[in-house]
């Protein structure tokens, strides 16, 4: 008899002394007996315990098998009679699962065990990958069904038992201890509080720690480390990686989606498609296969001095995959020693110095990612010493301030110089009643710029990379934040680490190509690097063959002024303005010997109708462009035929000249 046989009295007197028992029932225990424990207490001997008392008899007798080539050489019944430990030989392996088969042990009422086949391990300390996290819970307010606390998930993908006793957990912050607890091949654990267990318990298995280190809402980093602190897995996640703005502000856990592409990050997650927010200790409701077949690449180096560079990849490589890589700089330069700072950087100190306006050439090969995928022809990448950027040296050439819905925002710089710069510690602002305003760091670890290159900026990489499908998304620098641009008009002020304003481009909705249907979702670019930002000429909507902008690369609109030596100067002869990225503006260009002329730029058709007053008192520099989009003066596309465009220029002493050239617009007749 055990405790299941036993109650308090129900008696009004409070019990039944030489009576019959009030809590009397004849009803037979037709229950059968099972196993709830099974310990390990040495690496030759077990414990079995049983959830009532059992007949002793039966357990002398019972036939107790083992797996594996295990034999077990001696019974110990306890004295309870609920439990029994057991001998064998040989001993134990640790990582493997075994399974102890009971036959013909009974209860006092003669149920025979069931079921009778149990599995038991004593399990290892984790190696790095043979534990993942594959769940997370960062912001479980307000609740959907899932208990409204944080934990993580922890999934089990080897065919080993993992002891997972005396592992931590850590954000950036804090780190803390799990308790004891282990997890066999192809489990599923939640880890969570010790206060939270029981509202857990009902979803899996759980594995309590005293205080789970808090998982930020936005983004943040986690990871399991085994007993000597070794790096298990860690997933740095972003609220991004939900793809899903309405679970994004609570209640949905964030799933791997493949387990065995533990590196995988945007990628490979996703919100939670389960009804009542998550998955706690079962397979993911997203999980798919999703290989990692890229092999890594060698995105950028920046010299941080004149004898360190850092090197940074595309994706995450572990300290082995950097540690196996061969590291080597042209132009005589030798590598002193070799830094991991993360999982995407690594630091070369160089034994001798760089020099400025020399380009260098960084190559590695042999590193390898968490899958094995080893680093193949993108393995090289050019750097050189920064140098101070200022006005004219980085200009604004494309801008979208008025994105589809729901998307985000782009600046797109150029490097119109001959310096390597570096965009560490500079700003996007506008402005604020004339006064640059809304300070946004750009980025706060080195960026090289290279003479020629572009750089796109914005708030979400991944919104761009989708709307706009020929994005060079390696040109892209995802920013914590962007300065609100309205869609009516604004300012883009580009601010350098001295605190220095270098560029500053003031736009309108109207300088859009007036026969649009509309400009949502289309960029302005600039026509020209080297003609004023400010010139409402020098801009011009992205072309509708280039999906209306062009994140990352050359614009479709980009056309440079051609002078050809002359005093004026028509560029292109015929140009089809419509918005299709080829000769849609036509460049007029001019050049004199002394500045000081003021111009008046008049268009006429072949029957001398004024049809646009493109430049009305404008003072001239020596050389400049202006631009015509073969709008006329009521806001409409101008007839194709041939046309003059009148020039006269005048300066202060009354000296007047006037030119006239010739252009075609040209289009397809409806």
């Amino acid at each position: 008899s055990n405790a299941n046989n036993w109650i308090a009295s129900n008696h009004l007197d409070g019990g039944t002394p030489a009576a019959q028992n009030s809590v009397y029932n004849p009803t037979p225990d037709m229950q059968a007996p099972n196993i709830i424990g099974i310990d390990v207490l040495s690496a030759t001997t077990l414990q079995l315990s049983f959830n009532e008392v059992m007949d002793s008899m039966s357990l002398t007798t019972a036939t107790y098998a083992i797996n594996n080539g295990v034999t077990f050489t001696n019974t110990v019944v306890n004295s309870s009679l609920e439990s029994v430990m057991l001998t064998f030989t040989p001993t134990l392996d640790s990582s493997l699962v075994y399974q102890v088969t009971v036959s013909g042990a009974t209860d006092c009422s003669g149920n025979t065990l069931n079921p009778t086949t149990f599995s038991f391990g004593i399990g290892k300390a984790p190696q790095k990958f043979e534990i993942i996290i594959t769940e997370l819970f960062p912001d479980p307010s307000p609740t959907v069904g899932l208990p409204e606390q944080e934990f993580i998930e922890l999934f089990n993908p080897t065919n080993k038992v993992i002891d997972l006793t005396n592992c931590w957990i850590s954000d950036l912050t804090s780190m803390k201890q799990l308790n004891p607890g282990k997890i066999f091949p192809g489990e599923y654990v939640i880890v969570c509080k010790t206060t939270n267990e029981n509202q857990f318990a009902p979803f899996g298995k759980v594995i309590t720690i005293s205080e789970l280190p808090s998982l930020n809402n936005t983004d943040d980093v986690m990871t399991l480390y085994a007993p000597d602190t070794t790096i298990i897995h860690s997933v740095h996640y972003f609220d991004s990686w939900y793809k899903d703005d309405n679970k994004k502000d609570g209640g949905w856990t964030l799933e791997m989606i493949d387990p065995a592409n533990p590196c995988g990050e945007y990628d490979n997650w996703a919100a939670s498609n389960q009804w009542f927010g998550g998955t706690p200790g079962a397979q993911n409701s997203v999980f798919a296969a999703n290989p990692d077949v890229t092999l890594p690449r060698l995105l950028e180096a920046n010299a941080t001095s004149d004898s360190t560079v850092i090197l940074t990849f595309s994706e995450i490589i572990d300290r082995d995959g950097l540690l196996a890589a061969s590291y080597s700089v042209n132009n005589g330069i030798n590598i002193s020693n070799i830094v991991i700072i993360d999982n995407k950087n690594v630091q070369l100190d160089l034994a001798n110095k760089l020099t400025f306006q020399i380009k260098y050439t960084v190559t590695v090969t042999g590193a390898y990612d968490c899958v094995g995928n080893v680093i193949g022809s993108n393995n090289f990448a050019i750097f050189a010493l920064p140098e101070q950027g200022f006005n004219g040296d980085l200009v604004i050439n494309e801008v979208l301030f008025n994105p589809f819905t729901g998307g985000s925002d782009f600046v797109e710089l150029y490097n119109n110089s001959n310096k390597f710069i570096d965009l560490q510690n500079w700003s996007l602002a506008n402005t604020d009643n004339n006064v640059v305003a809304n300070l946004k760091p750009i980025t706060t670890t080195p960026k090289l710029i290279l003479p020629g290159e572009f750089v796109l900026l914005t708030k979400d990489v991944n919104n761009i990379a989708t709307e706009y499908i020929n994005s060079k998304t390696e040109t892209f620098i995802e920013m914590a934040s962007l300065p609100t641009y309205n869609n009516s008009e604004g300012t883009v002020v580009l601010v350098n680490n001295l605190n220095l304003m270098v560029d500053s481009f003031y736009y309108e909705e109207d300088m859009h190509f007036s026969l649009l249907n509309s400009v949502k979702g289309v960029s302005l670019e600039r026509i020209d690097y080297n003609r004023l930002t400010n010139d409402r000429t020098n801009w011009h909507s992205a072309a509708e063959e280039e999906g209306f902008a062009t994140p990352g690369y050359e614009n479709s609109q980009f056309q440079l002024a051609n002078t050809d030596g002359g005093t004026i100067t028509i560029d292109p002869k015929t140009f089809s303005p419509n918005n299709d990225g080829i000769d849609d503006v036509l460049n007029i260009s001019y050049e004199f010997s002394t500045p000081g002329f003021v111009a008046n730029v008049v268009i006429y058709d072949a029957k001398g109708r004024q049809i646009r007053n493109l430049i009305k008192s404008q003072l001239l520099g020596t050389k400049g462009t202006f631009s015509w989009d073969g709008i006329n003066d009521y806001n409409e596309k101008a007839r194709i035929g041939i046309y003059v465009i009148f020039i006269e220029v005048f300066d202060l002493e009354g000296n007047v000249k006037s030119f006239k050239e010739t252009a075609v617009l040209a289009g397809r007749f409806d």
